[in-house]
């Protein structure tokens, strides 16, 4: 029976030296030359059907998907710079609008201030006002008050140096004329 491995075995055994099959020291370099050519030719088909397809086709699916990573690593990277510059925008957007309300806070914190400091000058020109206008109340009431007591007591002091009351309205009268006139002085 005819075996693929018989030349091989021959050369194994003729390379440990033993004495059936093939002796390589005994073979030409030719006919090494010839044996190996027709062992590497019936060996490439196997070799390239069982090593170097598979190894070809693991490359070229690694080289696609190399280049499927790199085409989707652009994206991504393309993706982050309008990303980046979006939120930039927004960012930039975002103070403009902080400063302008912080202006118009402070504008209207400014109205509000000075109109809190008109109201309360008109306030307390007002409570001024007010209190004048007491104080002269109440002045002329002890000024009245005053009169009163003047005209009884000289009333009093009259009855008791004529020895009589001196009671009539008309004299009351004349005495408040006459301490009115002089108080004027």
């Amino acid at each position: 029976m005819s075996n693929i491995y018989t030349p091989i075995l021959s050369i194994v055994t003729a390379a440990e030296g033993g004495e059936e099959g093939f002796n390589l020291i005994r073979l030409s370099d030719a006919s090494n030359a010839i044996w190996t050519i027709i062992i590497f030719g019936l060996a490439l088909p196997v070799m390239w059907k069982m090593v170097w397809k598979p190894m070809a086709d693991h490359l070229e699916q690694r080289d696609h998907k190399a280049e499927e990573a790199a085409h989707a690593a652009e994206k991504a990277k393309e993706g982050a710079q309008k990303s980046e510059a979006e939120v930039k925008r927004k960012l930039d957007e975002a103070q403009k609008e902080s400063a302008r309300i912080i202006n118009e806070s402070r504008a209207a914190g400014e109205v509000q201030g000075r109109e809190i400091v008109a109201t309360a000058q008109k306030q307390s020109q007002q409570l001024l006002e007010r209190a004048k206008a007491d104080i002269e109340a109440e002045k002329t009431k002890a000024l009245s008050e005053i009169r009163e007591t003047v005209v009884e007591i000289s009333i009093d002091a009259a009855s008791r140096v004529v020895g009589r009351a001196v009671a009539d309205d008309d004299q009351r009268r004349f005495v408040r004329d006459f301490v009115a006139s002089q108080s004027a002085r």
